[in-house]
């Protein structure tokens, strides 16, 4: 599951996904290693009524089944709507030398502000959205990725039952000194659901964190 803007922004044959532990600028694919797994996307299924960033929700059908291991695993995705307050945790890019353009992809904690309160900061609706707040701290270092995910612990929701917590929302727009917005799954849940059911039954389907790389010519 991912953001449809990031599905719509470039060619599907130029997308593929990648799991594991891993680095986000390569001269040249790896092997499919166990600690790092890349898979090409088949197909994309999008919420009818997408206009950025509202229903931006995204399900993606990959050409082959992930390979299930302490490197790479399924999250289980949010069946209610809730609101939060808050740490949760997002995926970010961080710089980790002197070369900007070497980046690593990370989990992140973020402070997810009340509803109300993202609304009075923004001066708009935010019952689609999960929103964290802005870390100027980390702003030189990190980032966090569009199409990521949110995981939440602790949430109550049925479909939580261990330590790996729940994927609650799906990193939308990241706003600079502004709160970022996340299109929150357990609101959609049925369509999530129906979307699996039309990929079918297997592990093709992402229904948990991704990540895209365009290809390196």
């Amino acid at each position: 599951m991912t953001s449809t803007l990031q599905g719509f922004t470039h060619q599907l044959r130029d997308i593929r996904v990648i799991a594991g532990t891993l680095h986000v600028v390569l001269d040249k694919y790896s092997p499919n290693k166990g600690h790092q797994q890349w898979r090409n996307v088949s197909k994309i299924y999008s919420q009818k009524y997408f206009r950025f960033p509202a229903y931006s929700l995204t399900v993606l059908k990959l050409d082959r089944e992930w390979d299930f291991n302490s490197h790479v695993n399924s999250i289980p995705y949010a069946s209610l709507d809730q609101d939060f307050d808050g740490i949760c945790s997002a995926t970010a890019v961080r710089t980790m030398t002197s070369w900007k353009s070497s980046k690593v992809l990370f989990i992140e904690d973020m402070q997810v502000i009340p509803r109300a309160s993202c609304e009075s900061i923004l001066q708009r609706t935010c019952k689609l959205y999960y929103c964290t707040a802005y870390a100027k701290a980390d702003a030189l270092a990190a980032a966090e990725t569009e199409g990521g995910g949110l995981i939440c612990h602790g949430t109550g929701d049925p479909q939580e039952v261990d330590d790996r917590g729940i994927l609650v929302g799906v990193t939308t727009l990241i706003n600079v000194n502004l709160p970022t917005l996340h299109n929150r799954i357990g609101l959609f849940r049925k369509w999530v659901d129906d979307s699996a059911t039309t990929c079918g039954p297997d592990k093709r389907l992402l229904i948990y964190i991704i990540f895209f790389v365009l290809l390196f010519q």
